[in-house]
């Protein structure tokens, strides 16, 4: 090596050789460059300081100059080759054999980008030829096409003109006014004359051509070259297959420098095209069935097939994310790879073709693709950002019986088969979680076999595969998997994170099946019945939680004959006749009850709330059989005045939930047993008003009736009003005026809060809550068209209207019109005198008033 100042270089290894240098490969700081040697007779200042104003990625950089006493060196960028060297025949040494160029148009976007820098910086090249555009390649395999060689640069004015005294360059990359110029100069005509940057954009299209034609001379061969550019003759234009690359070469190569384009023409010209065609790809690649013969005239036109939409994605990538709806996926896919589509590309969530594979293509040809794919160099155990590789979303997505098949080709080809996602699940976990074919007991093994870690835990809840397995997988062979991770060494009592064990997570299940063998079989394998989580459940609370299928009560027997404690109860003192009077809705939950009972359950025992079971029974089952259960909790001593702690009783609770005709049924069992008619929770309300805003059935009036014989107070109030309020706001039905009768009848009052109060058998209307009274609630609620019957029977009793015109709430109501009848009515009913004025209200600014959906 021979050793400069900071540039050293090996004299023996000579890069290239020309009439103003040669190259050597060198060092500069520790890093490899090329060194342009040039006599210092040969050159000035002008290449060094237009070398230092250009930065730009299609520049090749210079990195530093220093001289001796006779050579001048340039420490410049360092590349792999030139473009001549692209179309060496195979066996020569100097063939270039890097990685593949980008598509034909961004390479000539990059030199044309370059080019318009240097003539923005009001400088022309003079010497634009194959051998001086260079490749340039980094570690990471990307090639650069760079402009080279400045030894003939030459700053211009603002016209982009200069004064020419001597042509300089290579010949057969000329323009044709510089080949007359040199021509006029042989004949001794030495006439000065103003150069232009036209006269690079004129040899960049030849280059462009060179590159275009796989190496020929856009005008021929040899000395047929320089007339053929004098006479504008393009004879190998025909060997550019793109018709958009020709027409693009003929603008720049018009004989007439005025016509011919701009730099910067050029390259707008460039995105132009490939923005249109690029879009058109985009939507070829979007259609079900492609249309392969379209995809490749455009890849001939030279579109980038690497190009990104505003999306994020590659065409290849827009082909794979939509390929569940692809017909011809396979040979579309291999159109692609045959023209150096990025199969590594990914869009903004890290995900790559295999991942949208994986996701969304369901049909058995999948592992052909997956397997083309990884012959074109597809990185397998690529990751997104939520560290998600191929095999994760395979084993959630893929559902043929070939899974097994598609894993081992992944798995053999480099995939981490312990890769963990962001939530720490496997691809065990997650095949357990979703895969619900018979054949999962294959793929289980399989990746057993390769060695997956099935003792790993999530990170979000600390599940082991066997806690997943449980809660998710249903068909006949799930024994036979659990036996499979057991002899492959699982820790079969490991805990998760909130103390579940196997035996907890299967009782979790909610699927509908028989579970009575797999639970008998962790008894076998020593699972402790009475073992809690960390919030005090055992195996027997989950189960009668979750569990909803007719043998619950055999399971419940197995349960008991392995000693659990049937009265245990959760941290929130919840025991298992509290769970199952919330959750199970079969009609056999009388006979379950009747075996937890017959067990010793404490049917008083009320949990933190203060509620029992009677409670959740009442709010939570609606069969009919309700009155069985409840008649068979009274024979056993609950305590049916117990209240929870907002002073709930089982009648409240019954009247606001249940929904059945016999609820008469079981509220006179209730009274028969001593259930206290009047008691009032928290909010004041007693029985009678829940079931006048709660239910709905035409008995309602007899369940009415009962609970009067039995001393309510049917004049009891709350904040919406008493029974009568409640009755004509809620009550849809057409017996309304029956049940309101009987109120009256039986001397119910409204003055507080309401609409009518009995003075002596008149009724007082005039009270007003900030909907009105009975009647505005009537006119603005009540659906059926019997309206006017009980409007009567208010008015016999002495109602007025009370400073609010009822036709506008009658118009409120969806269900009525404003009748003659209607009419008739109130036209005899005085409004209430206020002072020595009358007060009548009529509407609000628009017309109406408030609406409240009560009725549906």
């Amino acid at each position: 090596m021979q050793k400069l100042e900071e540039i050293e270089f090996d004299p023996k290894d000579r890069l290239g050789e020309g009439g103003y240098g040669t190259v050597f490969p060198g060092m500069y700081k520790g890093q490899k460059v090329a060194v342009k040697i040039v006599r210092l007779i040969d050159t000035d200042e002008n290449e060094e300081h237009i070398l230092k104003r250009l930065n730009h990625p299609n520049i090749v950089k210079l990195f530093h100059v220093e001289s001796d006493i006779k050579d001048k060196y340039f420490a410049l960028e360092l590349c792999d080759a030139s473009m001549d060297q692209l179309f060496l025949e195979e066996k020569h040494a100097k063939k270039y054999r890097g990685p593949k160029l980008p598509c034909c148009f961004i390479v000539l976007l990059q030199l044309a980008t370059g080019l318009e820098h240097i003539h923005s910086l009001k400088l022309i090249h003079r010497d634009i030829k194959p051998e001086n555009v260079l490749i340039h390649v980094d570690s990471d395999e990307k090639v650069t096409i760079k402009w080279a060689d400045f030894g003939l640069s030459k700053p211009v004015n603002e016209r982009g003109t200069f004064t020419q005294t001597r042509i300089r360059g290579t010949m057969y990359w000329m323009a044709p006014e510089l080949l007359k110029q040199l021509d006029d100069e042989e004949k001794g005509i030495l006439e000065k004359r103003r150069g232009t940057v036209k006269s690079d954009v004129f040899a960049q299209g030849l280059a462009f051509g060179y590159f275009m034609s796989d190496g020929k001379h856009i005008f021929g061969v040899g000395r047929k070259i320089e007339p053929n550019i004098s006479k504008n003759r393009p004879v190998n234009l025909a060997s550019v297959k793109s018709s958009r690359g020709r027409e693009l070469l003929l603008e720049m190569l018009k004989s007439d420098p005025s016509e011919r384009k701009t730099s910067q023409e050029v390259v707008e010209q460039l995105q132009s095209t490939m923005k249109e065609m690029e879009k058109r790809l985009f939507e070829l690649l979007g259609a079900p069935n492609v249309d392969l013969q379209e995809v490749k005239f455009l890849i001939d036109e030279g579109v980038n097939v690497n190009c990104v939409n505003e999306k994020g994605l590659t065409p290849f990538l827009h082909l794979v994310r939509e390929c569940h709806t692809k017909r011809n996926l396979m040979e579309t896919v291999q159109l692609l790879i045959d023209n150096n589509v990025d199969v590594n590309s990914k869009d903004s969530d890290g995900w790559n073709a295999l991942h949208f594979l994986c996701q969304s293509y369901g049909s058995e040809d999948l592992i052909n693709i997956i397997q083309l794919l990884i012959r074109n160099g597809i990185v397998v155990d690529s990751k997104d950002n939520e560290m998600q590789n191929p095999l994760h979303l395979l084993c959630k997505f893929y559902k043929k019986d070939n899974l097994t098949d598609i894993a081992r080709v992944l798995i053999d080809k480099g995939i981490d088969v312990n890769s963990k996602n962001d939530s720490g699940f496997n691809a065990l976990h997650i095949l357990c979680f979703n895969f619900q074919k018979e054949n999962l007991i294959g793929v289980v093994r399989l990746l057993i076999q390769k060695g997956i870690d099935f003792n790993c835990k999530t990170s979000t809840y600390g599940q082991n595969v066997l806690h997943v397995l449980c809660r998710h997988y249903r068909y006949n062979n799930w024994i036979e998997i659990i036996k499979l991770l057991i002899n492959s060494g699982i820790d079969v009592h490991a805990r998760d994170k909130q103390g579940f064990t196997a035996l907890h997570s299967l009782c979790k299940s909610k699927n509908k099946v028989n579970l009575i063998d797999e639970i008998r079989f962790f008894f076998e394998l020593g699972f402790d019945v009475n073992s809690t989580n960390e919030g005090g459940w055992n195996a027997l609370l989950i189960l009668c939680q979750n569990y909803k299928n007719e043998n619950l009560i055999d399971i419940v027997q197995l349960f008991i004959g392995n000693g659990v404690d049937v009265n245990c109860a959760n941290e929130d003192g919840w025991n298992a006749l509290h769970i199952l009077c919330q959750n199970h809705k079969n009609e056999n939950l009388i006979d379950i009850v009747q075996l937890f009972i017959k067990k010793g359950v404490d049917v008083n025992w009320a949990n933190e709330d203060r509620w029992n079971a009677l409670h959740f029974l009442c709010q939570n089952y609606k069969n009919r059989n309700l009155i069985d259960i409840v008649q068979l909790f009274i024979g056993k001593g609950v305590d049916l005045n117990f209240a929870n702690k907002d002073r709930w009783n089982a009648l409240h609770i019954l009247c606001q939930n249940y929904k059945n005709e016999n609820l008469i049924d079981i509220v006179r069992i209730l009274i028969q047993n001593g259930i206290d008619v009047n008691w009032t929770n928290n909010k004041k309300w007693n029985a009678l008003l829940f079931l006048c805003k709660f239910y709905f059935n035409d008995n309602l009036i007899e369940i009415v009736r009962l609970l009067i014989e039995h001393g309510i107070n049917i004049n009891h109030t709350t904040k919406e009003g008493n029974a009568l309020h409640l009755l004509c706001e809620y009550y849809p039905n057409e017996n309304l005026a029956d049940i309101l009768q009987l109120l009256i009848t039986n001397g119910i009052t409204a003055k507080r809060n309401g609409v009518v109060e009995r003075i002596q058998h008149k009724v007082d209307l005039n009270y007003r809550t900030n909907e009105g009274n009975a009647l505005h609630l009537l006119c603005k609620y009540y659906p059926n068209k019997n309206l006017i019957n009980i409007l009567k029977l208010f008015i016999d009793k002495g109602m007025n209207w009370n400073c609010i015109d009822p036709k506008i709430l009658i118009r409120q109501n969806p269900n009525q019109e404003y009748t003659e009848d209607c009419r008739q009515l109130f036209e005899h009913i005085p409004p209430k005198a206020v002072g020595n004025k009358i007060e009548i209200i009529e509407s609000s600014s628009n017309g109406i008033l408030p609406v409240s959906k009560r009725h549906s």
